[in-house]
């Protein structure tokens, strides 16, 4: 039986890619839950949108979205252009356009009793804290 990310033969310790990945995955599917909640794929898909923008737009802190908006970029749903703007690249689909987005927001009390509701509460304070 092989773990999360080692391919098979590799022996019975993780190596350290496996690791990190492991260890990324909780910030992975809070910052895809977070966009989930906020629509952000839905003002993507309207265009390119800077990040200020789409704060004002969600009622979010702006340097706190802008934070959120590079991690997805990180993670390949997005793109940052040069000039601070984030837009869905041709080839590219928005969570909400794979059914994703439903289906992330279905269980809304068990995400937000964890740290996901705290980075999706903090996006949304004056002060931001992410």
């Amino acid at each position: 039986m092989t773990r999360h990310g080692e391919a098979q033969g590799q022996g019975d310790a993780a190596s350290p890619l496996a690791l990190l990945e492991m260890i990324s995955s909780s910030w992975m599917s809070q910052a895809i839950y977070v966009a989930a909640r906020l629509g952000i794929a839905d003002l993507l898909a309207e265009g390119p949108k800077k990040s200020d923008e789409l704060a004002r737009s969600v009622g979010a802190h702006a340097d706190s979205l802008y934070r959120l908006m590079r991690g997805l970029a990180t993670l390949g749903l997005c793109a940052e252009r040069g000039d601070g703007v984030f837009e869905i690249e041709e080839g590219h689909v928005g969570l909400d356009a794979l059914g994703l987005g439903e289906h992330l927001l279905a269980r809304p009390r068990d995400r937000e009793a964890g740290t996901t509701g705290q980075v999706s509460g903090a996006l949304r304070h004056e002060s931001g804290g992410y």
